[in-house]
Order: structure tokens, then sequence, then C-alpha cells
């Protein structure tokens, strides 16, 4: 699937919740800015999985956790679920001026014709001012 998925226009609602794509996560994904907190980027990576946004899924990943089969296994999920809502429940440091972030969330999502929640706690890491995706804290 990679990059080349849907392609939302300026009015089309973001993924997320939080706006429209346009002005919410579709600058991340050009990568015209970086999500400046570790929600943002959670809520990012959570459009990018919507949209089959495979490359920004992987490069928003920490270098420690990018193992060979990683875009294959982000490939196949988000070609198989079809992502239905976003719900942030907490997020603990995480801001501008934090090196580390908790979010913990509630992604529905519908997959062999199931609905399905998948609630995580997830870390994420500040390197070099950019937020990366560590995984499940």
């Amino acid at each position: 699937m990679g990059d080349s998925s849907l392609n939302p226009d300026k009015s089309t609602a973001c993924p997320c919740g939080n706006g429209t794509y346009a002005t919410c996560c579709k600058p991340y994904h050009t990568s015209k800015t970086f999500p400046d907190t570790a929600e943002k980027l959670m809520r990012s990576r959570y459009s990018a999985y919507a949209l089959g946004k495979v490359d920004y899924l992987y490069n928003t990943t920490h270098p420690s956790e990018r193992h060979a089969d990683l875009k294959d296994a982000i490939a196949q999920w988000a070609q198989d679920a079809t992502f239905l809502q976003l719900s942030i429940k907490r997020t603990e440091a995480g801001t501008k001026n934090d090196k580390t972030g908790i979010v913990e969330f509630v992604a529905t999502y519908s997959e062999a014709a199931l609905m399905q929640q998948r609630q995580e706690v997830s870390l994420f890491k500040k390197v070099k001012k950019r937020w990366y995706y560590v995984g499940a804290a």
C-alpha cells in the first residue's frame, strides 16, 4: 500500500478526529512539520494507519524498534483493518519540553468483518527534537 494511499481533500475530517485532515495530520504526513507533542504524534500515526501511510509509520517508529519486517507488518494491518475512531484516554508528559511521554488510547476498527478495539498505553521518546513511537509501555 505504501504512501500511494487515499488523498483526502481540504474539507475531509481527519481520521484522528481532531479537525480537518488538511489542518491536522496532513502537514505531518507530508513532512511540512513534525508533531511537537507525543499526543500529536499518536494522532498522526493513527491517521497514517487509516490512510495507509506506511513510510510515515515506519519513519516515526523509534530506530531501536525498527525490525526487518516492520514495514510489511504495518502495511498488512493498514490494509486489513478499517480504522473508525480514536479516543485518547490520558497523556503523561510528552510536551514540547519533555524527552519522553505516555499516551493511552483506544483505537476502534473493523477487521475481518468484526468490530474491534485496541487499547494501549504507548511510550514515546524524543530524539533531536522529534518524537518517535517506542511501543507499549
